[in-house]
């Protein structure tokens, strides 16, 4: 979706890959800029002075949009809730090693990868189709009418369930920016729009949209019991590369809709962050802090 993506999904790997105890060595790299120089004792250091850069380019951006436009419309702002708990989503599956995909406390009940499958399919197979077949239906005149049942193979949207952790996350990231990119563009009036699917009675676009959020949510719970019920141990690392899925998550949203004025703003930003990156990458293979084995 965005130059930031790319860059904070490799801080975050490079991060991830380290000794929890990396964090507390000392920082051979830069210090931060402006007043982060005497905050840059260490590596925790300097993560949270890229989740604060997060923070503060999402601010700028809402600043400049309040001030010069586009304004965020009603549809944005839904958006980047839903985005916002997709990347919260992301989060929770850091650091999770692929052996621990089929793992499941629970009998008969949900893994980490049917977790994921199940919250693809909703998004990919599901809501995000009827809601874009309701809204073609309104822009080409025609009455709210159910989409048509499609075969199974006929549903190659879907992310199949099969791969590494890395690959799912791919495959959901690629249909996940296909629905935001199509949906952008929802004026306040089209979010009234009846869409019919399973329930007893036509739901509105707008109530469709709130839907991604809330359902991702509840399975970012349904990962959490998951992984602690396996007996994953959750690190200072895992938490940290979830704090900055949620900053990244802010940042993005705020970018819906925004057009390419803040490009300039967001490269510079994306620079900096992959500078921090190849910083951490060095500090891994240094000897005083050696990776961890596969």
């Amino acid at each position: 979706m965005s130059l930031l993506s790319g860059e904070v999904t490799k801080f975050a790997h490079e991060l991830l890959d380290l000794p929890e105890g990396a964090l507390r060595q000392d920082w051979p790299g830069r210090p931060g800029e402006g007043h982060w120089r005497d905050y840059s004792d260490n590596l925790s250091d300097i993560v949270f002075l890229v989740y604060q850069t997060l923070r503060a380019f999402t601010v700028t951006i809402e600043t400049n949009r309040a001030a010069d436009g586009p304004q965020m419309t009603e549809a944005q702002r839904i958006l980047a809730q839903h985005h916002l708990a997709y990347r919260d989503f992301q989060g929770v599956m850091a650091g999770v090693r692929d052996e621990e995909l089929d793992l499941t406390p629970f009998e008969r009940k949900w893994s980490l990868r049917s977790n994921l499958a199940h919250v693809m399919v909703a998004e990919c197979g599901g809501q995000g189709p009827r809601l874009l077949h309701a809204l073609s239906r309104r822009r080409s005149g025609r009455e709210p009418a159910p989409m048509p049942i499609r075969d199974a193979c006929s549903e190659s949207v879907v992310p199949a369930d099969y791969g590494s952790a890395a690959e799912l996350l791919c495959r959901f990231d690629s249909c996940h920016d296909q629905l935001i990119e199509s949906l952008a563009e929802v004026s306040d009036e089209e979010l009234c729009t009846p869409s019919i699917y399973w329930e007893d009675e036509p739901v509105d676009l707008r109530f469709r949209m709130y839907r991604f959020a809330w359902h991702l949510r509840s399975h970012i719970m349904q990962a959490d019991k998951i992984r602690i019920g396996i007996g994953h141990h959750t690190t200072d690392t895992d938490r940290l590369a979830r704090l900055l899925y949620s900053a990244l998550g802010e940042a993005e949203g705020t970018l819906i809709g925004a057009g390419v004025g803040q490009q300039l703003l967001e490269r510079n930003v994306a620079v900096s962050i992959e500078l921090r990156a190849q910083e951490v990458r060095a500090f891994a293979q240094s000897a005083r802090v050696p990776q961890q084995s596969a």
